[in-house]
């Protein structure tokens, strides 16, 4: 049975391979939903395939430090700081199950990051850039739209008095 192969201590090292394999099967088996079965045993046992920041896979127990991806953006940003679980996105959606089982979901890249943007007050340089400054923009658009409205709205005087005020501006 897939558990026994994961639990086991003395049996056979796996390969990456065999363990991925083994915890996709035992996901589907969880998904079922037949069995109660203890995750101590999975967690302290070097099942869960590890991606370095340099590039190796190895087997580790589900006790240590590793983040999964839920993002492709924050993964690639801490890809080369951080220890994932190896499997893809979509392969980590469809893992949800044992990854719930085994108490594993406050792994997530997005829990586990979180951002913080401020303006530095040292820094004289401006926060916003002249091209998406609106302010050098607004008199041209105000006098656009108000243009706009007097064409649809000739006959009411209320209106077209607004839109003469908006055009005098």
């Amino acid at each position: 049975m897939v558990y026994e192969k994961l639990t086991s201590q003395d049996g056979p090292e796996l390969s990456v391979e065999e363990a991925k394999e083994s915890l996709v099967a035992f996901n589907s088996f969880l998904t079922i939903g037949s069995g109660d079965f203890d995750s101590t045993p999975v967690l302290e046992n070097r099942v869960f395939p590890l991606r370095f920041p340099s590039g190796d896979v190895m087997l580790r127990a589900g006790t240590e430090g590793f983040a999964l991806m839920d993002r492709k953006s924050l993964g690639e940003d801490f890809a080369t700081s951080a220890k994932f679980l190896d499997f893809g996105m979509d392969e980590v959606l469809q893992l949800q199950p044992l990854i719930q089982w085994a108490g594993l979901g406050d792994r997530y890249l997005s829990k586990s990051v979180k951002e913080i943007s401020c303006a530095d007050r040292e820094s004289t340089r401006p926060i916003s850039s002249a091209r998406r400054d609106i302010r050098g923009k607004a008199h041209a658009l105000l006098r656009y739209v108000g243009y706009g409205i007097a064409l649809h709205c000739i006959g009411d005087e209320l209106t077209a008095s607004v839109v003469q005020d908006c055009c005098d501006l």
